[in-house]
């Protein structure tokens, strides 16, 4: 938990959701997949460039834990 933290650890999770909400929605893991991605990749656009509260070293921190929750979630659907 130490290497992630509670940020990331919100970040894997709505990642997560993101993904499993969409699959319930649409019976397609792609378009959650792609979802989540875009999803985490523009928050992180908007906190760099737009709030300019976020380093560039955090956003690939939060991006990496959006990556995890996607894949977990996307290991929870083949299982």
């Amino acid at each position: 938990m130490e290497l992630m933290g509670v940020d990331g650890l919100l970040h894997s999770l709505a990642s997560g959701f993101i993904v499993l909400a969409t699959l319930i929605l649409t019976c397609n893991i792609y378009v959650g997949v792609i979802l989540a991605l875009f999803a985490g990749i523009i928050k992180e656009v908007w906190d760099l460039f737009i709030q300019k509260d976020n380093t560039w070293k955090q956003a690939g921190h939060d991006i990496v834990c959006d990556l995890v929750g996607i894949v977990v979630a996307t290991l929870i659907y083949l299982c």
